[in-house]
C-alpha cells in the first residue's frame, strides 16, 4: 500500500504545473498567430500572381510588361553605361511588341473620334468638344508608334526631320490630354476627399479612402504623362535637349502608378472607371 502524501503537497501540485500549462498555452497562440500569418501570407501571393496573369492578357497589362522590360534596359543604360547586348536586343523586341499593340488601337480610337465629333455636330456643347479633344490626343501616341514602327522595319521612308515632327505631334497630343485629365482627377479626389471627412459610416468611409486612393494613383499617372509631353513640346520648339533620365523618369513614374494603380483597384475589388466598391472577382 503507497505512503500517504503529505498534507499540502496535492495544494501544491496545481502550482507546479501551472508555468507549464501557461508556457503550452502561449505556444499555441503563437503557433496559431504564425498559422495566420503564412495563410495571409499565402493568399496574398496567391492573389497577387492571378491578377498579374490576368493583366498580361490584356494589351494594356502586356505593353506596361513591355515598358517595364526596356525601361529596366534605359536605367542599366543611364546607370552603369555600356547595355549588354542581350539585354539590348530584348529592349528593342518589347519596344516593337509595345509599338504593334499601340498600332492596334488605332481604328478603335479613330471610331471613338468619329462618334465623338458627331456629338459635337449634335450638341454643339463645350463638354462634347472637350471629349472630342480629349479622344484626338489620345490617339497621337499609337499613332505615332506605329508610325515609328513602320519606318523602323523599312516599310515607310521617313527623315529623321519628320520622325521628330511625328514625335512633336505626339508629346503636344499627349501633353493636352493627360493635363485635362490629371485636372479631371484631381477635382475628384478633393470632392472625394471631402465627403470622406462627413462619411456617416464605417462602410462609406472605406469606400471614400478607396476612391481617393484609386483617383490619386490615376492622377499622378496622368500628371507624369503630362510632364513627359511638356518635356518633349519644350525641346523641339525651344531647341534644349534633356538629360536622357529627365523624359525617362517622367515616363518610368507614369509606368508606376498606371501598374500599382491597376493592382490596387483588382486587389480591393473595386470598378476601374468610377472606383466604387465592385463584385468580388478574382
Amino acid at each position: 500500500m503507497s505512503a500517504a502524501l503529505p498534507i499540502g503537497a496535492k495544494q501544491l501540485q496545481p502550482q507546479l504545473h501551472a508555468p507549464t500549462i501557461s508556457r503550452l498555452g502561449e505556444n499555441e497562440k503563437t503557433n496559431a498567430k504564425c498559422e495566420n500569418i503564412f495563410s495571409r501570407t499565402v493568399n496574398i501571393f496567391s492573389r497577387t500572381v492571378n491578377i498579374f496573369l490576368n493583366y498580361v492578357k490584356q494589351a494594356d497589362g502586356l505593353k506596361a510588361t513591355f515598358k517595364v522590360i526596356y525601361h529596366g534596359a534605359d536605367w542599366w543604360k543611364q546607370l552603369f553605361g555600356a547595355v549588354p547586348s542581350n539585354i539590348q536586343n530584348l529592349r528593342k523586341l518589347t519596344n516593337d511588341g509595345k509599338n504593334v499593340i499601340s498600332a492596334t488601337e488605332v481604328p478603335g480610337k479613330a471610331f471613338d473620334i468619329g462618334r465623338k465629333l458627331a456629338r459635337v455636330w449634335k450638341e454643339k456643347s463645350l463638354y462634347s468638344i472637350k471629349e472630342l479633344v480629349s479622344s484626338a490626343s489620345q490617339i497621337t501616341g499609337p499613332l505615332a508608334d506605329g508610325i515609328k514602327l513602320a519606318a523602323d522595319k523599312k516599310i515607310i521612308d521617313l527623315t529623321p526631320k519628320a520622325l521628330s515632327q511625328v514625335g512633336f505631334i505626339s508629346n503636344s497630343g499627349l501633353a493636352v490630354g493627360t493635363t485635362m485629365s490629371a485636372y479631371s482627377e484631381a477635382k475628384k479626389v478633393a470632392s472625394l476627399y471631402s465627403g470622406f471627412q462627413h462619411a456617416t459610416s464605417r462602410r462609406e468611409s472605406r469606400e471614400n479612402a478607396h476612391q481617393v486612393a484609386k483617383h490619386t494613383f490615376d492622377g499622378a499617372r496622368f500628371g507624369s504623362y503630362a510632364a513627359l509631353g511638356t518635356v518633349g513640346v519644350t525641346g523641339t520648339l525651344l531647341g534644349i535637349t534633356f538629360a536622357p533620365w529627365v523624359p525617362l523618369a517622367f515616363s518610368t513614374g507614369a509606368l508606376f502608378f498606371t501598374i500599382v494603380g491597376h493592382f490596387y483597384t483588382k486587389f480591393n475589388h473595386l470598378d476601374e472607371k468610377t472606383g466604387d466598391l465592385a463584385s468580388k472577382k478574382a
